[in-house]
């Protein structure tokens, strides 16, 4: 553009369309002088044309936060510079050291000056490129430098199976591994020395668990960590323990599961009583089990045995007819866990009927169950008598019906709704027959299930299926259908 002058005297000006290499040529022959002659061609002028500013990268292989020092620092400048010194670094709370390098890449050792936050930053045109132009200012460098090593704060039982250890910063590598946490203390009980999980529950607390095992009421539980770093790289320092003075929690046994269940019908003299416990115990023998009432005048309890699962079967001889009243662990110290803690003395009853004193049957049409005595009562008709007993109301069409009385269990199919279904033989308390509420599904998505009948040895129900042309059984809590 502003192309001008005469003889032998022009100017103009090169504007160039882009960054990068620009030139101007005047071609032979393009002009000519008095005489005619054409011109030589001229040398290429030429020029590289750059207006974008350079840029500056700061970067360090150390981690964040880190307890290196110095930390080590890489410079990359997207074009060379020859003015870029270590003057041109900005620096909060720390010194730069062995800076080096020249043309577009350096190096340089970031001296934090104490602990916590270091950074460097490279301003805006603190250095140009060789075509003039000031860069633009990096992004700020930072770490975090620690040399300070974690501690343990504090130590809190939160259950018998579960402790809490919190730490005075955000911990990293080992923190989790359980094998880094020894438990001891006079609280230990039956806990292994090493918790079977470690995990996060927030902030720089973490919770020890163990699956398994007690501690011992009131015992201190101690903690020792070992191992295990903070994220700068420290390995845990002192105190690297801590202990909850008398914190030990008692989780002790109880009794689960009954099989006659309490309030059952025992129909024979002889009869076993199977007890599951919630844990491993020991010291069962006879005398722990105390039978009274009626039904009680005459027996006896034999030598109990280990079922396994932790379940113990008390075998009881020479029942007669009546109440039957049991007492586990009556006294302190019968029945205890392996950590030394005792069984609260558990109470149930039975009913011994050696003959079934009661009929039970289904009434299709009117959605209920129904029972009365195996007589007649005296003075009265079939249609008059008086001891019919609603036993449930309201279901969709009962069918088939079985009665276990040693479990104190009926059992009953329906093929409308498509399932089998049970409850206890009696009413609960403050109930109705429509609003008790101890009706259960057993079994449901069959087909059309009618009759039924109970294996009480084998404890099996069983159920016809005219439709699939099937007989089903099943356990009597509804698993292992075939």
């Amino acid at each position: 553009s502003d192309f001008s002058g005469s003889g032998t005297s022009y100017s103009f000006n090169l504007v160039p369309a882009g960054q990068g290499l620009v030139s101007a040529t005047v071609q032979a022959g393009t002009f000519t002088d008095v005489t005619g002659n054409g011109n030589v061609a001229s040398s290429p002028l030429s020029r590289t044309y750059d207006s974008v500013s350079p840029t500056v990268t700061l970067d360090s292989a150390a981690p964040d936060p880190t307890n290196t020092s110095p930390i080590p620092v890489t410079v990359t400048l997207s074009e060379a510079s020859t003015n870029f010194t270590e003057e041109d670094i900005t620096l909060t709370s720390a010194t730069v050291s062995d800076f080096s390098g020249s043309g577009t890449s350096y190096s340089f050792n970031l001296v934090p000056a104490g602990q916590g936050l270091v950074s460097a930053t490279v301003p805006s045109d603190a250095f140009i490129d060789a075509a003039g132009n000031g860069n633009v200012a990096s992004s700020p460098l930072s770490r975090t430098y620690d040399t300070v090593s974690p501690t343990v704060s504090s130590v809190a039982v939160q259950t018998g199976l579960s402790v809490d250890v919190t730490f005075s910063e955000a911990m990293g590598t080992g923190v989790t591994d359980p094998c880094n946490y020894s438990l001891s203390g006079s609280g230990q009980g039956s806990l292994s020395g090493n918790p079977d999980a470690v995990w996060l529950q927030g902030g720089t607390t973490y919770r020890l668990t163990w699956s398994s095992g007690d501690m011992v009421e009131g015992g201190d539980i101690t903690i020792i960590v070992d191992n295990i770093y903070d994220l700068a790289g420290n390995l845990i320092g002192t105190p690297n323990s801590g202990t909850h003075v008398g914190g030990g929690i008692v989780t002790p046994p109880t009794v689960i599961d009954l099989d006659p269940c309490s309030g059952s019908i025992i129909g024979r003299p002889n009869v076993d009583i199977d007890v599951a416990f919630s844990e491993i115990v020991v010291g069962i023998d006879a005398s722990d089990m105390v039978l009274s009432g009626d039904a009680a005048v005459i027996a006896g309890v034999g030598t109990p045995k280990d079922q396994g699962g932790n379940t113990w079967r008390f075998p009881i001889t020479r029942l007669v007819e009546g109440t039957l009243d049991v007492s586990l662990a009556l006294d302190p110290g019968d029945i205890e866990d392996i950590a030394g803690n005792d069984l609260a003395n558990v109470i149930w009853s039975y009913e011994v009927v050696f003959a079934q004193k009661k009929i039970y049957w289904t009434n299709t049409g009117y959605g209920k169950i129904q029972r009365a005595n195996p007589e007649i009562p005296s003075g009265e008709t079939a249609a008059t008598r008086t001891d019919i007993e609603d036993l449930i109301t309201g279901l969709t069409s009962p069918y088939g019906i079985a009665v276990d009385p040693r479990r104190g269990k009926m059992y009953w199919t329906d093929p409308k709704a498509c399932k089998v279904q049970c409850a206890n033989l009696e009413i609960p308390p403050g109930e109705t027959p429509a609003t008790r509420t101890d009706i259960e599904n057993l079994v449901t998505g069959l087909d059309s299930p009618t009759g039924i009948a109970i294996d009480v040895f084998r404890r099996k129900i069983y159920w016809t299926d005219p439709n699939l042309g099937k007989i089903q059984r099943a356990n009597p809590d509804g698993s292992g259908v075939e």
